[in-house]
């Protein structure tokens, strides 16, 4: 007897032909995958379509502008997603076992990471062009209101050289920590839920991070205070006051430095990756004492205001807000094909079957009737058969 996870064997055909992938494919169709399994289900076609959106409106300001960039420095990047997207490709074509799919699915969401990096790294070039007035006089401001002093806070962690090491090195873990966050959620916890919030949680405050830039653009703690960061600077200030000056006018692909300092991403970069390990104690708890640590090196380096990382603590409250009520509901439409809304309908269904039932066995015992003894095993029965995922998701959905 064939089991699930076992395919059919494909007879009379040709290893290696062009029929034995048309066949591969039909049986993948039979065996009840769906696009949405290996990746292509409405929340990343939303999320797709925000690149999408991203990238004509900062090129249309590119050509506006008059901006330019070597492309051979374009290279190396579009090389790295090219391949990323052809091994999805390979996986979508041919997905395997049920157990397998989840490799498309996690190469998806890389590849989802991996372009929007790209595209917000090279947007923020274009965005600082725009020139708009700078706003570091009001964060300092609010800073005085919060009670914090940046450059005391340099001055102490400069004084204490552990420290400062610690920070610094907790400061440059976060790309790091972007990559590993798709590895360990998509290929060995296999925990599709979170992997899909925190590609969500990715888009929204980068994304937000790139408007705020346009709209209220700051420059840095370190240039309106005149102190010296205990992270090296140079690269940004030589960006982003050519910028400014308007004699950087390419785009250094091979070249290119966070210029955002209001919100900060690293702060919401932290947040998201440490959310995302939530309900796994062994990976949360160190991941909170590390980005805890990171968000404390954001101003305690001198590298952004106190301010920035309050701003970023809102927004992604914001994003949470919206992925509960907006990206989840997407994500559970599509996340496992028309198999999961007959799930949905069919757990609905037979939740209120089993309360009617229940209520009618109660209403016969306080009429001294006998409840039906195969009451317990009916509704075993039916729980056994809801996976643990579909009791996840129909909870989240309803909480």
């Amino acid at each position: 007897m064939l089991t699930y996870d076992q395919q059919l064997p494909l007879i009379g055909v040709q290893r290696g032909s062009p029929s034995e992938r048309t066949a591969r494919r039909s049986h993948r169709l039979r065996s009840g995958v769906t696009p949405a399994d290996l990746g292509l289900n409405q929340l990343s076609k939303k999320l797709l379509s925000a690149q999408a959106g991203t990238l004509v409106f900062t090129g249309l300001l590119y050509a506006w502008l008059g901006l330019s960039c070597d492309w051979a420095t374009l290279a190396p990047h579009c090389i790295g997603i090219g391949i990323v997207a052809l091994v999805w490709l390979y996986y979508y074509w041919l997905p395997g076992k049920r157990n397998e799919w989840v490799i498309a699915e996690g190469l998806f969401v890389l590849l989802l990471i991996m372009s929007l990096g790209l595209i917000v790294s090279s947007s923020q070039y274009v965005v600082a062009s725009l020139r708009r007035p700078l706003i570091d006089s009001w964060l300092a401001a609010t800073d005085a209101l919060l009670g914090i002093s940046v450059p005391q806070l340099v001055a102490w962690t400069r004084a204490h050289g552990l420290i400062a090491a610690w920070l610094h090195t907790a400061y440059f873990t976060l790309v790091p920590q972007f990559l590993l966050t798709v590895v360990v959620l998509g290929f060995v916890l296999r925990d599709r839920a979170r992997l899909w919030e925190y590609a969500f949680h990715f888009h929204s405050c980068a994304l937000v991070t790139l408007a705020a830039f346009a709209i209220v653009p700051a420059d840095s703690a370190f240039t309106h205070y005149g102190f010296q960061s205990l992270i090296d600077q140079g690269r940004f200030i030589d960006h982003f006051q050519g910028l400014r000056a308007g004699t950087l006018t390419a785009i250094p692909f091979d070249n290119m430095e966070g210029l955002v300092s209001f919100p900060s991403f690293h702060v919401a970069g932290g947040l998201m990756v440490t959310w995302a390990f939530r309900k796994n104690r062994l990976l949360f708890w160190p991941l909170a004492v590390l980005n805890a640590s990171l968000t404390a090196a954001t101003f305690m380096t001198g590298a952004h205001y106190a301010t920035d990382v309050v701003a970023t603590l809102l927004m992604f409250a914001a994003s949470l807000w919206v992925y509960r009520y907006c990206g989840f509901a997407a994500l559970f439409d599509s996340v496992a094909g028309p198999s999961d809304a007959s799930m949905k309908h069919k757990t609905l269904a037979g939740l209120g079957e089993i309360s009617g039932r229940a209520q009618t066995n109660a209403t016969a015992i306080r009429a001294g009737g006998s409840r039906n003894p195969s009451e317990h095993l009916n509704q075993a029965r039916f729980h056994t058969e809801l996976s643990r995922e579909h009791r996840h998701v129909l909870w989240r959905r309803n909480c």
